[in-house]
């Protein structure tokens, strides 16, 4: 997979991280973010997340992901809440 946006914005926005098996991303929310502000759409090669009808991220992925497989989850690390999404990639 290519690397998600990398424009400054975009890094302000969310962190990533990958492995061989998924995609990592990190996004700051404020602590009132609750499930319902939360829009994801994945499909087998892009992704779009808001987050309180804020655009995170949209667009095309590099490789195949695994929409099934694929999720995200509210919690809270160091301190700061984050929506954590997990997008699980698809093997040749």
């Amino acid at each position: 997979m290519a690397a998600p946006e990398s424009s400054a914005a975009s890094k302000a926005l969310y962190d990533w991280s990958q492995s061989e098996a998924d995609i990592t991303l990190k996004v700051p929310i404020k602590e009132e973010i609750r499930k319902e502000h939360i829009k994801f759409k994945v499909l087998t090669r892009s992704l779009a997340i808001a987050v309180a009808d804020a655009e995170i991220c949209s667009g095309e992925l590099a490789r195949e992901v695994d929409p099934e497989e694929s999720s995200w989850t509210l919690e809270s690390e160091a301190g700061q809440r984050l929506l954590l999404v997990t997008l699980a990639k698809v093997r040749p």
